[in-house]
């Protein structure tokens, strides 16, 4: 592959990089990936997959995490409604005792 095209690409992803643009340089990357030489290509490839694996594992670790932050919390409600329940109830014995004196 000719080494200017190489200092092109190069130039063009340093600019999107520089100027904090992730999105255009992802894009730009995307668009002219076929213009790298195949061992470059292959590293740039492996290494957007080895991203969308980590995200994905993040992802899937946010879900447990959010799956126990709900069974918690139904376990709380449970609790809370089984105290207001009982409260109920000795509500209701104390208001029947009362009436029947």
């Amino acid at each position: 592959m000719d080494t200017n095209k190489i200092s092109e690409l190069y130039k063009t992803l340093m600019a999107f990089v520089e100027n904090g643009d992730e999105k255009g340089a992802r894009a730009y990357l995307s668009e002219h990936i076929n213009e790298l030489p195949e061992d470059l290509k292959k590293k740039i490839m492996f290494e957007f997959f080895m991203e969308a694996v980590d995200i994905d594992v993040e992802a899937g670790e946010q879900k447990v995490r959010l799956q126990k932050e709900g069974m918690s919390a139904i376990k709380e409600i449970d609790k809370m409604t089984k105290e207001l329940n009982d409260q109920k109830k000795l509500i209701d014995v104390r208001a029947s005792i009362a009436s029947n004196s």
